[in-house]
């Protein structure tokens, strides 16, 4: 079920946020849970057994944890490595046996030997390298004695499976959820701000997102190589776009979701486009996995405590397993060395790259995020390849008529509010506007109707981190 779907609009979510209000306090978790498992199997009837398991194992592995620690530390981290296999083999099995053995069977290709590859890939549930990592987190930080299990498997599930957050979180931190999973109200207030960012979410899905993300499409669909220079930036311009609006968009609708109800969550982007590195572009976009893997993976590899050579060893392994978090692909895992080769140089030549101007710096980190979404795009690498000497190949200017038809004036208009709303311009204005917060709400809800009417005249149209 979709954010920005009419069922999820005008029936699913005014149903249970009514309910919900009027359901006793000490039934609302129980309602929370039931709905967003509702909620889940609207769409993934056959995989919502997967999530039910995810929250009984590790609710279940998060106790033993504890009790262990207490007397054996050896069983607790015993315990601990059982949980966390557990977790990776849930992902792993639906997520990556299929690309294992398809590259396998090609490799085995380059010897002579031939195998048929399998005839249908195992299908993805969606949001489950989402909750598998929630599920990391809880008992990681339960073996580190940074809170006390959840000992409420309803409060637990509710947590792990809170419907706004299920398909493609943001990731929340045990630690930041738990206060309010008992102490929690419903306020004017929340509701208020909740439904005002949900708007915004919802008009940069809808307005931006969907449209730019018709030029990208029809720019990818074509052969690789094939499209002109013009043609070829404007394609990745617009996926750019599209990319950053679409998941922004879900975030800032989940996280407005969440504060409805009364739970407060992260901010996951924060302009990531207006980053003068790759360092700082990692600080501003999805910044719940990237913490999530500074913390369970980075920090505990070493970081950055033990030389140059270790620090490039740990961020090259953070950023492959950050590739292949997003899919199982090698173009993923080229995408996410990309990055950390980036970074790395970034790291190696500091001193020489801070003296740099800010608009080279910024320059610069644009063109290598640009370049790095053609691989993330791409369904192979190959195809990226291609497509990248496609955007250099300076004997190729001449438009074709393709690039006439997608880049009309509606187009170039949503290209360019995605240009302009990429930057903090709602910042600036409610710094130095009197009663901002009118304006802005006047300005969500029009967007909101905008949206309304874009989808009642649309096709469907998922939000991309959904196939992660």
């Amino acid at each position: 079920m979709l954010f920005t779907s009419f069922i999820f609009l005008f029936i699913f979510f005014p149903i249970v946020f009514c309910c919900y209000c009027i359901t006793k306090k000490q039934w609302q978790n129980f309602f929370l849970l039931s709905a967003s498992l509702l909620f889940y199997a609207w769409g993934e009837s056959a995989h919502v057994v997967i999530l039910i398991f995810s929250i009984i194992i590790n609710y279940a592995i998060g106790i033993i944890v504890e009790k262990l620690h207490s007397s054996d530390s050896l069983s607790a981290r015993f315990a601990l490595v059982l949980g966390i296999l557990a977790n990776i083999f849930c992902l792993g099995y639906y997520k990556y046996v299929t690309f294992i053995v398809r590259s396998a069977i090609d490799a085995l290709g380059i010897f002579g030997i031939t195998c048929s590859p399998p005839s249908t890939a195992i299908p993805l549930p969606i949001g489950i390298s989402f909750f598998t990592f929630k599920g990391l987190a809880y008992l990681i930080d339960i073996y580190r004695k940074q809170f006390s299990a959840q000992k409420n498997i309803i409060d637990f599930g509710m947590y792990l499976a809170f419907f706004p957050q299920l398909l493609a979180g943001p990731i929340a931190r045990y630690q930041d959820f738990k206060k309010e999973i008992s102490n929690r109200s419903v306020t004017l207030n929340n509701v208020a701000l909740g439904l005002r960012l949900f708007s915004f979410g919802m008009a940069k899905k809808v307005l931006i997102a969907n449209s730019v993300g018709t030029i990208a499409d029809a720019v990818f669909a074509l052969p690789a190589g094939s499209a002109s220079l013009p043609l070829g930036w404007l394609g990745v311009t617009a996926y750019t776009l599209q990319i950053y609006f679409d998941f922004s968009g879900y975030s800032d609708m989940a996280i407005g979701i969440g504060l409805m109800f009364g739970f407060h969550t992260c901010q996951n982007f924060n302009y990531p486009y207006i980053a003068d590195s790759l360092t700082n572009f990692w600080r501003r976009w999805h910044i719940s996995l990237s913490t999530w893997f500074r913390d369970y993976l980075y920090i505990p590899l070493g970081g950055n405590r033990h030389g140059s050579a270790r620090t490039y060893r740990n961020l090259l392994i953070v950023f492959l397993a950050t590739g292949l978090w997003h899919g199982a692909s090698w173009a993923f895992v080229a995408w996410g060395l990309w990055h950390g080769i980036f970074l790395i140089l970034e790291r190696r030549f500091s001193n020489t790259y801070r003296k740099l101007p800010a608009v080279t710096r910024h320059g610069y980190s644009l063109l290598v995020i640009m370049l790095g979404w053609v691989l993330f795009r791409s369904n192979t690498f190959a195809e990226a390849a291609n497509f990248t000497v496609a955007l250099f190949d300076w004997s190729h200017m001449m438009p074709e008529p393709l690039f006439y038809e997608l880049a009309n004036m509606r187009s170039l208009f949503f290209v360019g509010a995605g240009c302009i709303f990429s930057m903090p311009v709602l910042e600036w204005f409610r710094d130095r506007v009197t009663h901002s917060w009118l304006y802005e709400s006047l300005f969500s809800l029009g967007g909101m109707a905008m949206s309304i009417v874009f989808l009642a005249n649309s096709t469907y149209t998922p939000f991309l981190y959904f196939r992660f």
